[in-house]
């Protein structure tokens, strides 16, 4: 793991990917620990955003199915069936995020490191 900014770049040695996590995916991976929950984890990216970051149950939700498409986690996250899956478009919308906010949604960016 490599802090970079407020990114974080994490290389997964068994697949020689590396991941980007912009500052909300960040915050979030930080606290998968397997007891920390959603709203827990929404309270912490309004506190340690200090305002800038959007906090939502949702956008944990976009954060941790980032991480387990990327392999990022021990377990797949898996949303409980009452928790409907909200498009990250309707979020943007919703949360009232325009232009460079929309960008503090979290993202994860893998890139394959293998040269052949």
């Amino acid at each position: 793991m490599q802090q970079v900014g407020d990114e974080l770049v994490i290389y997964d040695q068994e697949r020689h990917r590396a991941h980007r996590l912009n500052r909300t995916a960040a915050l979030v991976w930080r606290y998968c620990d397997g007891q920390t929950t959603v709203e827990d984890m929404t309270r912490q990216l309004e506190r340690e955003g200090e305002g800038d970051l959007p906090a939502d149950p949702e956008v944990v939700w976009l954060a941790l199915e980032g991480l387990s498409r990327a392999r990022l986690l021990r377990e797949r996250a898996t949303r409980p069936a009452e928790v409907a899956r909200v498009p990250r478009r309707d979020v943007i919308r919703r949360l009232g995020l325009a232009g460079a906010l929309a960008l503090a949604l979290p993202i994860v960016t893998s890139i394959d490191m293998l040269t052949p």
